[in-house]
């Protein structure tokens, strides 16, 4: 099919930025020489014959596979180029039983898409500020103060990657900090935070895994990435600022009694939500026999990365759950106790338990172990809380980075504690921790 001449309107030459319209084939008019649009010509140009061809076919059925039905567009302009939406629409105009010409009708929608991205996002910003301030009201302004120190100092040092990307020997501490953030923005509720910094990590994994042909673009998504949390955060500042001024005075200990009680009703509502997200069954049991945990601003992302571990490897599905003769809910348990002079948190669960023989796979594949030696249980568990390991073959929004457990293990040692791991394979896990009872200097 080649465009005509007769009757051109110069609306398409604005349109397109040519007034070469005339005489030349209409999918290289569309898609102008470039060899990676071959496939859009190839499918544009079957289209067109089929419009010409198949008069037996209901032209509107010929339409429901109309490849330019608001289709987006890279056009040439003398200043450099431009991208259209259009929208066009084709009738046959017959000699007889022929089709002797087909008439494309152009719509311009670029404005019209333009303003519905706007209001979509505008609509998403909405909805993001009401569950920040729903947050906000539930944790108190003084729990946004630590969460953003700690997310700040995660964008600083992320800012050293795009500064010397080549010295990446640190990024295995960064994303384990990324992780962390991650963990207590869903643990938040600020789930615009959680799903940036995911798709951080991925630019992160590139990165450290040298991906050499894309390095430039991915350090240039990098950048956006660390412009939007930041964007982000100062949002949420701008409402917690609010907040605060209107935060009345309350005594240490209530404080301390509340943050701990506020801590454990929200990340029980956390495990339902996640268990709901990954179509699993589980029934939550949190006990607590302590007044005040000194540490539970630094336990806070630990405990909620061995809560997602256990949620997305250990627990099972309903239906493997059943096969198995187990109920069909998996239980989780939380236990926070005082038992001579130290602080016992106890996550349990009674899920699969930890596979030790894919682990050990896993750990020879990596090179982290020889594969004709033979290994203890607790050695092989250790090999959890290495950076980079993980039994997870594909990452999603929970784990399968190689970074949670050596979060984990990093922040309880830096606290003075020690974690201690016991598992049966088809009976389940229990991760135990144990602090002394006053923080470290």
């Amino acid at each position: 099919m080649e465009l005509s001449a007769t009757g051109t309107p110069r609306y398409i030459g604005e349109l397109f930025a040519t007034d070469e319209i005339a005489g030349r084939r209409f999918s290289e008019f569309i898609y102008p020489g470039r060899p990676e649009d071959s496939e859009e010509r190839k499918e544009l140009d079957q289209f067109i014959n089929m419009i010409f061809q198949n008069t037996q076919t209901d032209m509107d059925m010929i339409l429901s596979i109309n490849p330019l039905s608001e289709k987006n567009l890279q056009i040439k302009t003398p200043d450099g180029t431009k991208e259209i939406v259009v929208e066009v629409n084709f009738q046959r105009i017959f000699s007889g039983n022929q089709v002797e010409n087909v008439m494309a009708i152009f719509n311009d929608k670029t404005d019209i898409v333009q303003m519905q991205a706007e209001l979509q996002q505008e609509k998403e910003r909405s909805k993001s500020e009401l569950e920040h301030i729903a947050t906000l009201l539930k944790i108190g302004p003084d729990s946004f103060v630590e969460f953003e120190a700690d997310a700040r100092s995660t964008l600083e040092k992320l800012k050293e990657v795009l500064e010397n990307p080549d010295a990446n020997r640190n990024i295995t501490a960064y994303m384990r900090d990324l992780h962390s953030l991650k963990g207590s923005a869903r643990y938040l509720e600020f789930r615009r935070i959680a799903d940036i910094a995911h798709e951080t990590e991925s630019l992160l994994l590139s990165i450290r895994d040298k991906v050499p042909a894309q390095n430039e673009d991915i350090l240039q998504q990098l950048e956006s990435r660390i412009e939007e949390l930041r964007q982000e955060l100062q949002n949420i500042r701008d409402m917690n600022d609010k907040f605060q001024s209107f935060a009345q005075t309350t005594p240490d200990s209530d404080l301390a009694e509340t943050s701990l009680r506020n801590f454990l009703e929200t990340i029980e509502k956390m495990i339902y939500d996640i268990a709901d997200e990954l179509g699993k069954g589980v029934e939550v049991e949190v006990h607590n026999e302590v007044s005040k945990v000194p540490q539970l601003a630094h336990l806070r992302n630990p405990i909620i990365h061995l809560v997602r571990n256990s949620l997305d490897h250990g627990i099972e599905e309903s239906i493997e759950r059943i096969s198995l003769e187990k109920s069909e809910k998996a239980h989780l348990s939380i236990n926070f106790a005082e038992k001579d002079g130290s602080i016992k948190i106890e996550i349990r669960d009674d899920g699969r338990g930890i596979d030790l023989e894919r682990v050990k796979r896993k750990a020879v594949d990596q090179n982290l172990i020889a594969p004709d030696k033979e290994y203890s249980e607790k050695e092989l568990i250790k090999l959890l809380f290495k950076p980079d390991f993980s039994t997870k073959s594909e990452a999603n929004q929970l784990s399968g980075r190689g970074v949670g457990l050596d979060a984990v293990y990093s922040e309880v040692k830096r606290l003075g504690g020690k974690i201690g791991v016991w598992t049966r394979k088809g009976s389940g896990t229990r991760f135990t921790i144990t602090l002394p009872m006053e923080e470290n200097p």
